[in-house]
Formats: structure tokens, C-alpha cells, sequence
């Protein structure tokens, strides 16, 4: 079970290893660069902001997440923070309505930082399903609250991929899996506000 950050990326470091991957190493941007972000994003929550100092999130994956709004950008994070959240970007309408940045990649759903004008909680990580774009008559059904904030999202993230991996590698029970998954976020103090959304992509 992954618990912390630190676990997280000792787990993401065996598998950067094992497969030539890009590694969640420490430190990742400089202050300098962080003021950058913060000026281009007006809003941008520190609880967010300090994780893209702490470490290096560009080009990161955590299972199906990519932990930027794009793959990589050879010019670093802050820009992939800046063009994943440039005019004309997919979900680019719902963020601006619901006060939103794009932080997360993952196949055809968004992943996202609540600011302060956000009807959503500070810092608060949600989710918005590509679905949305046929459901626009009720966008909120297709809008996810998934965690209080991006620590606990990564963590949560790389305890969903744990998991996953555990069935792939030897044919392990998933309905027991899934159950040890619920198991693992209440450990982990994750709201059951959050749980549904989680099992849904389980």
C-alpha cells in the first residue's frame, strides 16, 4: 500500500527502471518558474503549486494518469501547465465556467485544480468525463469531485495502479481487489464523498 508521496515515487522509481520511464524525482521547478505559473494562472492553489516545486511531474505517469495536462514538454512543466490550459484545449469552455485548471491527462477524461472562485473547494482535484460534450443539457453529471487535493489524488492514483497491477501480474480476484481498494481509502482518510467516482474507474 502506498501511503505518501515519498512511497509513491520509491514505487514509480522501480518501474522507471524496469521500463526506461521518466522518474517523479525531487526537487521540480524552481521558484523562479513557480512565479511564472502563478502569474500566467491567476489562482492557481498553493496546495497544488507545491507539489510542482517538490518534484518533477512532467511526463510522469501514475498508471493512466499522466500527471500533466500533456505527456511532456521539453521546455518543463510550467509550460505544459500553461499551453494544457491555453484557449481551445479540450473541456477549455467547462474550465472557465467552473474556475478550473487542467493538471491531469488521462485518455478522454480531464483531471483538475478548484481555485478560489471555483464553486468547488480550494485545491479540491475534480474530474470531468469526455461525455460531457454529449451530456450538455446536464453537464454535472459528468463532473466528478475525486479528492480534497493533488497529494491525495497521486496517492490514491498510485494505489488504483498498485492494484491493477496486482490482477494483471497473477490473475488476482478482482471483486477481492476492489474491495481491498475500499479498504485502502478509508485507511488512507480518503471522504466517502470521493469514493464513488474512484470505484467507478476501478
Amino acid at each position: 500500500m502506498i501511503k505518501s508521496i515519498k512511497e509513491l515515487q520509491d514505487y514509480l522509481l522501480k518501474d522507471a527502471e524496469d521500463f526506461e520511464e521518466l522518474m517523479m524525482t525531487s526537487p521540480g521547478c524552481s521558484k523562479e518558474e513557480i512565479d511564472i505559473l502563478k502569474k500566467t494562472l491567476p489562482g492557481i492553489p498553493d496546495s497544488y503549486t507545491k507539489w510542482v516545486e517538490a518534484v518533477n511531474l512532467n511526463g510522469i505517469s501514475v498508471g493512466c494518469f499522466g500527471t500533466s495536462p500533456f505527456s511532456f514538454n521539453p521546455e518543463g512543466m510550467v509550460a505544459n501547465l500553461i499551453e494544457g490550459n491555453e484557449e481551445g484545449v479540450m473541456f477549455w469552455e467547462y474550465t472557465r465556467q467552473y474556475h478550473l485548471y487542467s493538471i491531469v491527462s488521462c485518455s478522454d477524461v480531464g483531471v483538475f485544480v478548484a481555485t478560489v472562485s471555483s464553486p468547488y473547494k480550494e485545491g479540491e482535484i475534480i474530474a470531468i468525463d469526455g461525455s460531457i460534450y454529449v451530456e450538455k443539457d446536464h453537464p454535472e453529471q459528468c463532473i466528478f469531485r475525486i479528492a480534497k487535493d493533488f497529494e491525495q489524488f497521486l496517492i490514491i492514483a498510485g494505489n488504483l495502479n498498485q492494484l491493477h497491477r496486482e490482477i494483471n501480474e497473477d490473475n488476482s480476484n478482482y471483486g477481492e481487489k476492489e474491495k481491498k481498494f475500499i479498504e485502502r481509502l478509508k485507511i488512507l482518510g480518503v471522504a466517502e464523498e470521493y469514493h464513488t467516482p474512484w470505484m467507478m474507474m476501478f
